[in-house]
């Protein structure tokens, strides 16, 4: 029986495999944080990732496209956030980063989740812990017979679920996926062809509200029961903060 059991188990973790393998999570294993602020970092960055693999997919040509050049693939009136984007070579590496804003929620996740993520605090650096960037590495240029070849991040695509039909959503493994950056067409739909998940897991947005800057709350302090705060008022002469003290000095009497 035991044997069974065991054999079961198998077969279970096998047939998840092969899912994965195929594009299609279980729906039990699909995930988007309920964190606004966190999306605008980790979905700007997979955007930017997607977007540089995308650019040497159409021009067949290994070189990091130009900040302009990718400007020109996400929505205009929603694409402010670029002017800050930053996407360089270190190496033989390509990264993109975004700025993380100082009272960000995501600062927090970010803390414990960047080495996991793959976040650094700078191209090539150690996992992110505070700095003002977030940095993802979007592709590796290695040589390949008589020339070199970008080896891009591996992600997937998905269209979200009824009323979010119009957003697009990102993930590295088909579990966590984070909510990209409108895309313009057709690049769009060209990201759906090439990296789409078919059947598309159900994905939503996170609710806006969700998410907000760290805070920083005082604690309340009472005084004494004893304690008392004012001026006294007393017959007797007494000094208090900011007197000035004469002391009268003795006369010697000289003989």
């Amino acid at each position: 029986m035991r044997h069974c059991t065991r054999f079961r188990s198998v077969l279970a973790a096998a047939a998840l495999l092969a899912l994965a393998a195929l594009g299609c999570a279980p729906a039990s294993a699909v995930e988007v944080v309920q964190d606004v602020e966190v999306h605008r970092v980790m979905g700007r960055l997979y955007a930017l990732a997607l977007v540089v693999n995308l650019c040497q997919v159409e021009s067949g040509r290994v070189e990091l496209p130009a900040t302009a050049r990718i400007k020109g693939y996400f929505e205009g009136d929603e694409a402010e956030w670029l002017d800050s984007a930053q996407v360089v070579a270190v190496g033989q590496a390509w990264w993109v980063g975004v700025p993380v804003d100082r009272y960000s929620g995501a600062r927090r996740f970010l803390r414990t989740e960047a080495p996991g993520l793959g976040v650094m605090e700078a191209p090539g650096g150690s996992p992110w812990l505070g700095g003002p960037m977030a940095w993802l590495q979007a592709a590796s240029v290695v040589s390949e017979g008589r020339g070199f070849v970008a080896k891009a991040l591996s992600l997937l695509a998905a269209a979200g679920a009824e009323e979010d039909a119009n957003r697009l959503f990102l993930s590295p493994d088909g579990e966590l996926w984070w909510m990209s950056p409108d895309l313009r067409e057709p690049h769009r739909s060209s990201v759906l062809n090439r990296w789409g998940v078919r059947p598309a897991p159900e994905l939503h947005a996170p609710a806006a509200a969700a998410g907000s800057g760290e805070e920083f709350r005082a604690s309340p302090v009472s005084l004494p029961e004893d304690m008392h705060v004012g001026g006294a008022r007393s017959d007797d002469l007494s000094i208090g903060a900011g007197d000035v003290i004469f002391n009268p000095i003795p006369r010697v009497r000289s003989e």
